[in-house]
């Protein structure tokens, strides 16, 4: 099991949650990213209507988008893992430990975008499957995965912002 334990991954992104003028947890950061998405989900799961329909198409739709966009983050991953192997043998200019922790966040991040698309995909999977089983599990797994998909919305965004935000610095002074 040691080998497929996600647990590393979630831990490290949650301690790219800081905020870097005190380095502690932000507790903005982890409302908005984890409390928020939590929240509407449980209220999806207490407000779901037997009524509700979900849309074949538009969980199509989801899985397809979702998976692009993990699969494109793995890319970036794989990017920044050789951005951190280049900075260690950069010496013209020396590269700041502010730089070194913001690619390792970046990447961190990365890595928990492909994970946490992989979480939504295989709820959205599993949950229609499990609609004529058990009502109430089917409804438990539509909102893990609205849950996650919430995250995977705004983890990407932090990741978006991260990236360009080393671009920035790089961009200013780094021969490459």
């Amino acid at each position: 099991m040691g080998k497929i334990n996600f647990w590393a991954i979630l831990i490290k992104y949650i301690d790219t949650l800081r905020d870097y003028r005190t380095n502690k947890i932000s507790p903005g950061d982890v409302t908005v990213q984890l409390v928020i998405p939590a929240l509407l989900s449980v209220a999806l799961f207490f407000k779901w209507s037997d009524g509700w329909v979900i849309c074949e198409d538009l969980i199509t739709n989801l899985i397809s988008c979702i998976s692009i966009i993990s699969g494109l983050m793995c890319g970036v991953a794989v990017l920044l893992f050789q951005l951190r192997l280049q900075m260690g043998s950069q010496k013209d200019p020396k590269p700041l430990d502010r730089e070194f922790t913001l690619v390792d966040e970046s990447f961190h991040i990365s890595m928990w975008v492909v994970l946490d698309g992989l979480l939504v995909v295989g709820f959205l999977c599993i949950a229609p499957l499990t609609k004529n089983i058990n009502e109430f599990f089917s409804r438990l797994l539509f909102c893990l995965a609205a849950f996650f998909l919430l995250n995977f919305l705004l983890v990407t965004l932090m990741a978006l912002k991260r990236i360009s935000a080393a671009y920035t610095t790089f961009s200013r002074g780094w021969k490459m």
